[in-house]
């Protein structure tokens, strides 16, 4: 005999919900349907009833929940289920059963069964899809979730991978040190600095020893100062590549990474190679340099010229005067 719902429980559903019913039964068919009726849902429900139309069913259509009965002729709730989980793995899948045991019941759950109701239970029904079909909304969620950060992550190395910029991450040591271990140096390293990023993993203190001695005081306060200021830090300053032996001038932007309690827990930084642009900006200065000296040299003889103009204007001038006074005389 079938329960009443209460009415105060009633689950409104204003899409249509698709649902597929493996039933021999009749008169239960019935009873299921009825009560996804009485629980407000605006339903279109398919009536199975071996699992010849039961296969052809789900492969052919998307439901939005499949019910099955646990005994069939020839055919069980396990082979249900496993049929679904190779065809349709993330369509809810419940039991509804006459007669289960515990243990069954579990072992259904195991394989992927959402719940599993009894007959004279059947009031449970509409919650207990309603309860799966939310499940399973959080669940194409939290996929869709991990599939966009699996996007994401796969852009980001393939960015990293190919941007000509040396891209790191260093951990401190403690929140008061300006001292760290990197955990992440891109590949850009090994043509930029001729070594391998596993390498700056594995020797914490490599990169260090790559500055040039007299660059090594300034880079200490610079960094200092950024950890101080809390802000981000643009330094200047060269690293030694190891393959050609020679210093190239780096531009390394600094960011800060602050805990809950703002302290410095680490930096994230991006090294430019800025050598030829570096000597292009030297070169030029040298040349302004001789051209100011040049101006310089020039513009001083044409001074000189018109301080000697000047005194041999005098000169003559102090002569006309004194022939002036002898013819007089």
């Amino acid at each position: 005999m079938m329960e009443k719902i209460n009415m105060n429980e009633k689950i409104n559903v204003n899409t249509v919900l698709n649902v597929l019913s493996l039933e021999d039964s009749q008169p239960d068919f019935e009873i299921i349907r009825n009560q996804f009726i009485n629980a407000g849902y605006n339903l279109k429900l398919t009536h199975i009833e071996n699992e010849k139309d039961f296969t052809s069913s789900i492969r052919s259509n998307k439901y939005d929940i499949i019910l099955a009965d646990f005994n069939l002729q020839g055919f069980n709730a396990f082979g249900a289920l496993r049929l679904c989980n190779e065809i349709c793995p993330t369509t809810p899948f419940i039991c509804v059963s006459g007669s289960i045991g515990e243990e069954t019941a579990i072992e259904l759950i195991k394989e992927g069964a959402v719940d599993y109701i009894l007959k004279d239970r059947l009031v449970r029904l509409p919650s207990a899809v309603k309860r799966a079909l939310d499940e399973a909304k959080e669940k194409e969620c939290r996929k869709r979730s991990e599939e966009e950060l699996i996007r994401s992550e796969a852009k980001q190395r393939l960015v990293l991978e190919n941007i000509n910029e040396i891209v790191y991450s260093i951990k401190q040591i403690s929140p008061d040190s300006t001292e760290g271990i990197p955990d992440f140096v891109s590949n850009r390293s090994e043509s930029i600095l001729g070594i391998k990023p596993n390498e700056f993993i594995q020797h914490p203190e490599l990169w260090f020893s790559l500055i040039h001695p007299d660059d090594i005081g300034m880079i200490e306060k610079q960094t200092s100062d950024i950890f101080t200021a809390k802000e981000i830090g643009l330094r200047l300053y060269r690293l030694l590549n190891k393959q050609s032996g020679k210093y190239i001038w780096v531009e390394d932007l600094v960011v800060p990474q602050l805990d809950d309690k703002n302290r410095v827990i680490g930096t994230f930084g991006v090294a430019r190679n800025i050598t030829d642009r570096k000597l292009a900006e030297d070169a030029l200065k040298d040349k302004v340099g001789e051209l100011q000296r040049f101006h310089d040299l020039t513009v001083g003889r044409e001074l000189k010229m018109i301080e000697l103009k000047k005194e041999i204007n005098e000169l003559l001038k102090e002569l006309g005067r004194e022939a002036k006074y002898v013819i007089v005389g």
